[in-house]
């Protein structure tokens, strides 16, 4: 197996000459994201379907997953020779209970005496400190990880030192900012610009997402490069069709067409049920339905009750969470599929129903075109006329439908060699263990420049007279009247350096440092929604403007903030 694949990586050399896959490699992979279910839509398909992949091609190389005690047993069947899984994350069973208390403390906060107060926010932070990860970022290190891989895109383990390969699914925030809680906008933008700073290399999942990471994350062109998933023939054996399960579903003897996609707001359900309806008032047979599947929740009781307002509760079903299995024999059975997505980072669905033999009829927006590549009739997702015409061709042209399956089929066969992405995936695995430490590089700013209790660096600084440079600045109005800073070599010094900062100050702090691994520990810390300062939950220390390694001929690498000459 080993000599199958090195010819195809052959090209990716290690310092020492050889190819990485001819050296044992540790690869931590932080599947912490993951969650039971179909919570995680596509994203879940490919990292499932991605590892055992890997681990088949790099016999030498042990793959350690990260995982949160929620999805640690779902993830069993990846377990082999060289795949383990490490849990990291407990059950987060004290969340709800700790945002009620949470509340209550900000509630009674503004009538405590300040002495009280005080005391409030010093415990709140020991407590949410004691709650955080039992493994924190040093934990790649105590595993001896070569490499850290983030199939979910953000890079919360990584630590400098330790290269590490991110995968962009989408930044459908940055285009729909509309469907989102302002906190999950937040939340999303600092994932990726944290993972366009901390990663070795980027992977997008289609052209489409790439040009858009570029864009976004002011990306230089070698720092991404696009593996799309190779998963067409995923359903495979099981789409097969089950007769048994149509007539559960009240489908058997009856034609449908098929829109398999969670009902989250980008999937557009709301303009395809109306295109529905108008198709419906026309020329689109009586017998023809539609099947919406994805998880029960709202959204879902929501387009149930707008079914039933427009008299098609009847045409248009909701099954539910459907399984691999089952989700195969209901597309194989199928007229056809419509996908009306807004929004698509890559559209896998579209190239499952193409290797099933099912005529796709999708939307015109963002990947899909890319990936349907002239094999489905394209439409506007927001014109409700246009989805309409294409739900009636489907239907009722034969014609069309055996020329859609056709190029289809072609289509699919181009993105259905999962060995071929996982073998990419390799080579860029390679390629990041083979830069080494390239530049200094620091991790643990927000991006609003506020600091926690720790930020760690790899300071990359041959030769003499190199200088660490820190712009720290604490607001007037944190809790505590002073904050303090600790510079710490992890080796090669036996003392530590050590500033103190009072509140409402600000100081440009210069340090000689060699090259090597730093710590700078701060503290105390506090919690601005706990002090009467906003919702924000974070713990927090002080900001830091800026931080630069530089040399006495002014050289050097910027690690945060902005230039200063």
């Amino acid at each position: 197996m080993q000599k199958q694949v090195l010819p195809l990586c052959s090209g990716i050399r290690r310092g020492d000459g050889q190819s990485p896959l001819e050296n044992e490699a540790v690869i931590a992979v932080d599947v912490t994201p993951l969650l039971p279910g179909g919570g995680n839509g596509g994203a879940k398909v490919f990292v499932c379907e991605l590892l055992p992949e890997l681990g088949r091609l790099a016999p030498c190389w042990k793959f350690v997953l990260l995982t949160r005690a929620e999805s640690h047993g779902e993830l069993a069947g990846l377990d082999a020779s060289n795949i383990e899984r490490l849990q990291v994350l407990e059950q987060s069973r004290g969340v709800v209970a700790d945002s009620l208390v949470f509340k209550a403390w900000k509630r009674l906060l503004p009538y405590l005496p300040t002495r009280v107060k005080h005391l409030v926010v010093r415990m709140g932070a020991c407590l949410r400190r004691r709650q955080k990860r039992p493994h924190g970022r040093s934990l790649l290190r105590e595993s001896g990880a070569d490499l850290l891989f983030c199939p979910f895109g953000a890079t919360v383990y990584a630590v400098p030192g330790v290269p590490a390969v991110s995968t962009i699914h989408d930044l459908q925030y940055k285009s729909y900012p509309q469907f989102f809680a302002a906190e999950e906008v937040a939340h999303r933008d600092y994932a990726f610009v944290t993972a366009c700073r901390e990663a070795t290399r980027l992977v997008a999942i289609s052209e489409y997402t790439r040009r858009s990471a570029i864009h976004h994350g002011k990306l230089g062109e070698h720092r991404i490069r696009t593996i799309p998933h190779r998963l067409a023939r995923r359903l495979g054996d099981a789409a097969s069709g089950d007769p048994s399960l149509l007539l559960r579903l009240g489908l058997g003897g009856t034609r449908y067409l098929v829109y398999p996609a969670n009902f989250w707001k980008h999937k557009n359900h709301e303009l395809l049920l109306t295109a529905f309806g108008v198709a419906a008032s026309g020329a689109l047979p009586a017998d023809v339905r539609l099947v919406c599947t994805g998880a029960a929740g709202d959204r879902c009781d929501f387009l149930m009750n707008a079914a039933r307002t427009m008299g098609l509760q009847e045409r248009i079903l909701f099954p539910g969470y459907l399984s691999t299995a089952e989700l195969a024999a209901l597309m194989r059975g199928s007229l056809g599929m419509v996908f009306p997505s807004l929004y698509e980072g890559f559209g896998l669905p579209v190239l499952e129903a193409m290797d099933a033999g099912v005529p796709v009829a999708c939307s015109n927006a963002t990947s899909l075109p890319e990936v349907a590549a002239g094999a489905a009739i394209l439409f506007d997702p927001g014109s409700v006329r246009e989805i309409a015409d294409a739900i009636l061709l489907l239907a009722t042209d034969a014609t069309v439908a055996e020329d859609l399956v056709r190029a289809g089929r072609l289509r699919a066969a181009g993105y259905s060699d999962t060995r071929q992405m996982a073998n990419d995936y390799l080579v860029c695995f390679g390629e990041a263990m083979s830069l080494g430490r390239t530049a200094s590089q620091l991790v643990g700013v927000y991006a609003d420049n506020w600091v926690g209790n720790e930020l760690e660096l790899d300071v990359v600084a041959p030769g003499e007279n190199v200088q660490l440079r820190m712009e720290l600045v604490v607001p007037d109005w944190i809790p505590h009247k002073s904050v303090d800073v600790e510079l710490r070599v992890r080796s090669g010094m036996s003392h530590a350096r050590h500033i103190r900062l009072r509140r409402g100050e600000s100081r440009l702090w210069s340090v000689p440092v060699s090259d090597g691994l730093l710590d700078v520990c701060l503290k105390p810390s506090f919690v601005p929604a706990l002090c009467g300062h906003g919702e924000d939950p974070r713990e927090l220390t002080l900001k830091l403007k800026h931080c630069s390694v530089r040399r006495d001929d002014g050289d050097g690498d910027l690690l945060w903030g902005e230039s200063q000459g």
